[in-house]
């Protein structure tokens, strides 16, 4: 059994990625310009986030039987990953991503999460072991609802910390926000959390009050702001973390490397102000990069950008 001090429950997908000169109008035909395959999903991708890091963490998902699913595990077998607790859905075929990127750096994406989504409680409770031993839990919303409430149930009960992204984004589960110590929602997930436009920092501040009132038990809401950076509230304080910039082509993944480095960050003892400027530096490089796995940094990386701010 895996003993890691983080680890991720999440969605294994195959990215199909489209680069288009822009949307297209409905019932037009229209040429790309580029296609790629890479190996993604957000529980893949911040858990090779974390490793890159030089962290031990173990990846707990599940694929199909299909050319997919061989793809996703040899990703995860070349950054030294083991796939012990990735299950195979032999009915179900591997989840496959569409992202459509556009020439500003801005994407579209089609999901279709298939064997994810039949990730069960029973796969959880094969990997309890795991996850009692980690002390930090990075769990997203393309799996089901009582999968990743269970994940949670079990790395709180032992005091760990809980990090959900809220993506993508349905109603948050209340059972399961009952354990979630960090929220970490971009500006549209933040925004349908309220119901309104979230624009200037006062918006920022507000909506993520409101949410932290929401759920008693949720400690942080990091909000992440892309370009401008990111805010860091809880019920009392708010802090503004600023962007690294860099030259954008691809913000695919650019989330799931902010919360992976987060996560390495917040275990090496940093406050939740430093990891969250190391996090902000880790997903811009991401954005710089075409693709998921492809894209997310390495620790030196991340250092020597940091260094330079």
């Amino acid at each position: 059994m895996l003993y890691n001090p983080i680890a991720v429950v999440g969605s294994l997908i195959a990215d199909i990625v489209i680069q288009v000169p822009r949307w297209p109008s409905p019932g037009e035909t229209m040429f790309g310009e580029q296609l790629d395959l890479f190996p993604g999903g957000k529980g893949l991708n911040q858990a090779i986030a974390i490793a890159r890091q030089g962290v031990g963490v173990t990846c707990v998902g599940q694929v199909g039987d299909d050319v997919f699913g061989h793809t996703l595990r040899e990703a995860i077998r070349a950054e030294e990953l083991s796939d012990e607790l990735v299950f195979t859905a032999v009915a179900e075929g591997s989840g496959v991503g569409i992202p459509f990127v556009f020439p500003n750096g801005e994407n579209a994406i089609v999901l279709l999460p298939r064997a994810n989504m039949a990730l069960s409680a029973d796969h959880i409770l094969q990997a309890r072991p795991a996850l009692e031993s980690a002390r930090i839990l990075l769990l997203q919303l393309e799996i089901p609802d009582h999968a990743a409430r269970l994940a949670a149930s079990i790395v709180a009960e032992r005091g760990g910390t809980v990090i959900l992204d809220p993506a993508p984004f349905r109603s948050l589960d209340d059972e399961l926000m009952r354990h979630v110590t960090i929220l970490t929602p971009n500006q549209t997930e933040l925004e349908m959390m309220v119901g309104n436009r979230v624009g200037s920092t006062d918006d920022i501040r507000a909506a993520s009050r409101r949410v932290l009132q929401r759920y008693p038990s949720l400690q942080t809401l990091i909000a992440t702001m892309g370009d401008q950076g990111a805010m860091i509230s809880t019920t009392d304080s708010s802090v503004w973390i600023a962007a690294h910039k860099v030259n954008a082509i691809d913000p695919t993944a650019a989330g799931d490397a902010f919360n992976g480095v987060l996560a390495t960050r917040l275990l090496k003892g940093e406050s939740l102000e430093a990891a969250s400027r190391y996090a902000c530096v880790a997903g811009a490089l991401a954005a710089t990069r075409l693709g998921a796995v492809p894209s997310l940094p390495t620790f030196s990386e991340v250092e020597s950008a940091y260094t330079k701010m």
